[in-house]
């Protein structure tokens, strides 16, 4: 099989490769595991970038993604200044080509095709969107599916759920939990959420999401 090492913002994307992404790859004829940026989470460059040469450098039989979102990314991100001008399917194209750039500079022996940074428009949750029916079950009260669906009809396609700071994805579900009086635990809900999505369903709604996780399979097709 071939093996991935995914450095991923935090605990939420972690729990969401290892319930879900991982099982599914497994499949393809991939091991796939996530790790925690910098033991601890969060976006910053200088981290992730460290986190992936190391996995890079610690055996050249690997291969190496990444799973951050843009509109959490600081300017310190290679290619992310310049890349606010772009729409919507340019932004985490340039990212994404710009950090592959900067690590291949720093790598020099670096073999085509072992890295493959993934960025997402926005956060997670957004994927979750692919079926609003999923939210309202890990909610555990499907009396709210209309209001997640609602959410969700407003918008070109999932991934495209951001038109505000204050109306981020994982702060809309946030709102709708609020009005059942249930917290929204993100671990735990968005991966019970997932597996109701199931992968195949984010990939088509998500054609980003898509285009990453084909190529992730491409690589278990290739041994």
């Amino acid at each position: 099989m071939s093996e991935v090492f995914a450095v991923v913002e935090g605990p939420t994307e972690q729990t969401f490769f290892r319930d879900v992404l991982s099982p599914w790859l497994s499949h393809q004829g991939i091991h796939a595991v996530a790790i925690i940026v910098g033991k601890q989470g969060g976006n910053k460059y200088s981290e992730a970038k460290a986190d992936m040469i190391h996995f890079l450098k610690q055996r050249d039989d690997t291969f190496i993604t990444c799973m951050f979102d843009f509109y959490g990314m600081g300017s310190k991100w290679p290619g992310r200044d310049s890349a606010n001008s772009k729409n919507q399917e340019t932004k985490p194209l340039i990212v994404e080509k710009a950090i592959l750039e900067d690590i291949n500079d720093a790598v020099n022996d670096l073999r085509q095709g072992r890295l493959i940074p993934y960025v997402q428009m926005h956060e997670f949750e957004a994927l979750l969107f692919s079926y609003p029916k999923s939210l309202s079950i890990a909610m555990g009260d499907q009396k709210a599916e209309k209001k997640f669906q609602d959410i969700r009809d407003k918008f070109e396609s999932p991934e495209h759920i951001n038109d505000d700071p204050n109306t981020a994805p994982s702060k809309r579900v946030v709102d709708v939990f609020k009005d059942y009086s249930v917290r929204y635990r993100k671990p735990l809900h968005g991966s019970i959420a997932a597996k109701q999505t199931t992968i195949e369903t984010m990939m088509l709604q998500c054609h980003h999401f898509k285009n990453w996780v084909e190529r992730l399979v491409a690589l278990g097709q290739s041994e």
